[in-house]
């Protein structure tokens, strides 16, 4: 949340509004944005923000889900991870027969969303209560990682999982590129590095770990930072020398103020938040300790030969 705040304000004094109402910001500040399916809400002011006021519904409804999840029996938990992936990936099907309506203006000119459906692409990608499907695919992979209930998956097999995915998405319709393609693949990455009895050696290494800090931080502002230097590019583009460049730039900016950020905002806030952290509910039943008896010094009288002289 305080990221959220900090690169709330940060976006809206680099570009302001944008196309985003009032009311539509406020939204947004309160995490309330993805609930909204008109682009100019669930995409305001800081655009990956919307993934956030999803999560705040994931983290609602863990509790009520979590006992569900435990009562899937270890035979079915690959039975019940199956289902949810197929039923995420038909949910473009159901997508479609949803009216058309507004559609991407040029504010999306360099995506793939240009001339899509708003509501179809929100109803498959931002809208909280689809996305909480993945939340509970994880949840089920990973009981079924702690049991035992999967084979082994190689992280190689991953990889070329998630490769075949993003080239699948090359050729697929919009509505399928969104996450349809991706979850089966992404989920058997994080089952592969899950089961590996050790991380990968490129993840332990000292700056692996340092950018895994910084990450949800760099989410959070690599946008401002496009949308920053985006009004610096000519509209017929740049040669290639300096397009590098400016990947270049836009990248060295990009992790310096995500590692600022969370030096100065999300490492603070996290110390707070965990001194505020109530007393775990063993610790609230432990019985108090006895309270022990001042120590009182004992006095040994001076005998007739110490007083002597």
């Amino acid at each position: 949340m305080p990221n959220h705040v900090v690169t709330f304000a940060v976006a809206l004094a680099v570009a302001g509004l944008g196309g985003a109402l009032v009311w539509e910001a406020g939204a947004n500040l309160l995490l309330l944005h993805s609930w909204v399916p008109r682009d100019t809400a669930f995409f305001s002011i800081n655009h990956p923000s919307w993934s956030l006021s999803a999560e705040m519904v994931f983290y609602a409804l863990f509790p009520v889900t979590l006992p569900l999840v435990a009562r899937v029996p270890r035979r079915h938990l690959v039975t019940a991870g199956a289902a949810v992936v197929v039923v995420v990936v038909l949910l473009p099907l159901v997508a479609q027969q949803l009216p058309v309506g507004a559609v991407f203006g040029p504010a999306h000119a360099q995506s793939p969303l240009l001339g899509a459906s708003v509501l179809q692409v929100w109803s498959v990608y931002a809208f909280p209560l689809v996305r909480f499907l993945e939340f509970a695919l994880g949840m089920l992979a990973a009981r079924a990682v702690r049991e035992g209930a999967l084979p082994r998956v190689p992280v190689v097999v991953a990889l070329g999982l998630v490769a075949a995915g993003y080239l699948l998405s090359l050729v697929v319709p919009v509505l399928w590129t969104l996450d349809a393609v991706f979850v089966l693949p992404v989920t058997a990455l994080v089952v592969a590095v899950a089961q590996a009895p050790t991380p990968p050696a490129v993840l332990t290494t000292p700056l692996a770990v340092r950018l895994g800090e910084i990450s949800f931080a760099l989410y959070m502002v690599h946008d401002i930072v496009l949308t920053a230097t985006r009004r610096f590019v000519p509209a017929a583009g740049l040669p290639p020398l300096g397009a590098v460049l400016l990947v270049a730039l836009v990248l060295a900016v990009s992790l310096g103020a995500a590692w600022a950020l969370w030096r100065w905002v999300e490492t603070p806030a996290n110390t707070r938040l965990r001194a505020l952290r109530l007393p775990s509910r063993a610790a609230r039943r432990r019985p108090a300790a006895p309270a022990v008896p001042a120590v009182v010094p004992l006095t040994v009288p001076a005998t007739a030969s110490s007083q002597e002289v």
